[in-house]
């Protein structure tokens, strides 16, 4: 059987060569401190032996050592060659007859003085006799077993005149075990399961035995008949490999062959989604890879009524570009236009573009397009979105700027895709570790960021309106929320929280330090199918063909507060009475300027059609100035 390290549970090598298993006396890996001297802190001898060693001048270098394999130490002679003065130290002092048991190599056999330990005893028919060192011979009576609390050996020999118990390494290593020596003491290993089957202590130059359990012949064998490993995989109810490894590396499960194979029912009923692999691969050139995706819907629609938007990722510069949509049909022409943008803006064609498996990615007028341009379409597999996984993670990147932002300006959800806008512009600016800590504008575009023009999302700002918007003693600029800046003009997008729209004007001076929230309260957020104006009617560009035909009715609830036109002392008011009905006057038509056709800066203010009564008059403020 393969050996098996206990250290690192690997099969190969035992602990004692374990290439991980650190060295306390040289500090070196790959070695333990018993194969380690410790003078030269080198492996391979120990210190008794070491070549560079100085020798001592009270070590005996008169020992030998009888090479008979039928011979025993006479460890009593021993001890006296070491200390002729008759007295060893306390430590080093036997008793003939006790129960301390000692490694010896040059003995034959197990050997005990004493038959009380015995647990079985048998007498030998043959006389057996054993040679000692001075030459004499010792006869065997018996063969026995022991087996005790702390040692359990089989096949022992009883001589009685024998003063020590002896246990034999020759022995141990013929039924297959290591006995590995240091200078702290022994122990005695199982290489086929690695398990510790006995331990002993250094005394002297002498190791004594404290505790050794072998088990019997037969046991052994029993424990060790051959079993396949797919065998007891079965037995053990098909746990995985990982919890069966070590019952047999500790010798649990008798001597297990370790034979490959392959379980289908594990297979079936276990297998797992693979993992996946995280991709760290970029494009050489611009836009040879796009990713886009589309998300939504939303709970709450935007200012303009959209619900999902999608986004263009270059794999390149890593630039994104995000589109609203109100529904997912509008993608094919937002993506005929973003491609013709891309050839224009860039001078480049897109190679390849990369989304998930949705179905209205196989619309048919999208791929006619991408058949004629020549673009190669890569889909992931059907519900699997990670192998789409930077458009997702992109997804993730904007969503929390979003909700970040609206929870700490303290805006209602509506406007999400003002967010959403906004979260775009500064990622494309903001350094990316994978470009190494370059933005993906200054990758794309060659040129460093402005990052003069940030402003705080939700901050309060205030407007500078139109001249046609006040009189001149009415306020000229009007407090607004600051909601990102724009994308087709170069001004900031704040919304009137009086009108409810958006304004876009470079004309705005911002009060970072202050939320809008906290000086002005939004208005409730209509239902789905409340338009985005106060009245559906009205055009807030109103094209040439339009601008003379339209009227605009307004309540008094949809105008701003203003002061209350009181009457002086000497003037009458002509009091009329509201079921009394009044002349109507012909309707005013309204043209704008000549010079203003080309301009985009109208007003709802500028299409309010004349009273059709005194109610409506007198509640106008404009109305109320005039009379």
């Amino acid at each position: 059987m393969e050996e098996y390290c206990r250290h690192c549970r690997n099969f190969g090598h035992s602990f004692s060569h374990c290439p991980i298993v650190e060295c306390y006396n040289c500090m070196k890996k790959g070695h333990i401190a018993s194969n380690c001297c410790q003078y030269c802190k080198t492996v391979g001898h120990l210190i008794q032996n070491c070549p560079t060693r100085p020798p001592r001048s009270d070590q005996n270098r008169n020992q030998s050592h009888p090479n008979s394999i039928g011979s025993v130490t006479n460890i009593e002679s021993l001890l006296r060659q070491l200390f002729p003065s008759g007295n060893p130290p306390v430590a080093l002092s036997t008793t003939p007859g006790n129960s301390k048991w000692y490694l010896d190599f040059a003995c034959c056999n197990h050997m005990i003085s004493t038959s009380h330990l015995f647990s079985s005893l048998s007498k030998i028919d043959i006389n057996h006799s054993i040679h000692t060192a001075d030459g004499s011979l010792m006869h065997v009576s018996h063969t026995c077993s022991i087996s005790l609390s702390n040692l359990s050996l089989p096949n022992t020999y009883l001589i009685p005149k024998l003063n020590f118990n002896l246990i034999s390494v020759g022995q141990l290593c013929d039924l297959g075990y290591e006995i590995i020596f240091s200078s702290f003491g022994c122990r005695v290993q199982d290489p086929r399961t690695g398990q510790l089957i006995g331990i002993g202590r250094k005394i002297g130059r002498l190791y004594e035995l404290t505790e050794l359990h072998i088990p019997h012949e037969s046991n052994i064998c029993a424990a060790y008949r051959h079993s396949p490993f797919e065998l007891w995989h079965r037995r053990l109810a098909h746990s995985s490999i990982s919890k069966s490894r070590p019952l047999v590396s500790q010798g649990y499960l008798g001597f297990v062959t370790n034979e490959s194979f392959d379980c289908t029912a594990c297979q079936t009923a276990k297998q797992s989604a693979l993992s996946f692999n995280k991709s760290t691969s970029i494009s050489v050139s611009p836009f040879n890879l796009v990713h886009f995706d589309i998300w939504g819907p939303a709970p709450t629609p935007t200012m303009g009524g959209s619900r999902y938007f999608v986004l263009f990722i270059d794999d390149y510069s890593r630039f994104t570009w995000i589109y609203m949509m109100k529904n997912r049909q509008e993608l094919p022409q937002i993506y005929i236009n973003f491609a013709k943008m891309i050839q224009t803006q860039f001078s480049k064609v897109i190679k390849v573009l990369r989304r998930d498996n949705a179905m209205e990615y196989r619309d048919s007028k999208l791929l006619s397009f991408l058949s004629e341009q020549g673009i190669l379409s890569e889909f992931s597999c059907p519900y699997t979105s990670q192998q789409n996984g930077r458009a997702e993670r992109k997804h993730r990147y904007i969503l929390d700027s979003v909700r970040v932002m609206l929870i700490s300006s303290s805006c209602p959800e509506r406007p999400w895709g003002e967010a959403a806008l906004t979260a775009v512009h500064i990622i494309n600016r903001l350094p990316s570790s994978v470009l190494g800590n370059v933005s993906p504008f200054e990758r794309l575009d060659l040129t460093t960021p402005n990052y003069n023009s940030l402003e705080v999302f939700g901050c309060a700002c205030f407007v500078l309106l139109q001249p046609h918007e006040y009189t001149k003693l009415e306020p000229r600029a009007r407090l607004c929320c600051f909601l990102g800046y724009g994308t087709e003009h170069k001004g900031y997008r704040c919304l009137d929280p009086i009108y409810q729209r958006i304004r876009i004007s470079r004309h705005v001076v911002f009060w970072e330090h202050i939320m809008f929230s906290s000086l002005s309260k939004f208005k409730s957020i209509p239902s789905i199918f409340t338009p985005l104006f106060t009245n559906p009617d009205v055009d807030l560009f109103p094209s040439d063909t339009h601008a003379g035909s339209e009227t605009y009715t307004c309540s008094s609830s949809e105008l701003p507060t203003s002061f209350d036109v009181q009457p002086a002392p000497g003037d009458v008011v002509p009091i009329v009475d509201p079921a009394t009905p009044t002349i109507e006057l012909p309707e005013r038509v309204r043209n704008p300027p000549p010079y203003l056709c080309d301009c985009h800066c109208y007003s709802t203010m500028l299409h309010y059609h004349e009273p059709q009564s005194y109610k409506e008059a007198s509640a106008d403020p404009h109305w109320q100035q005039a009379m």
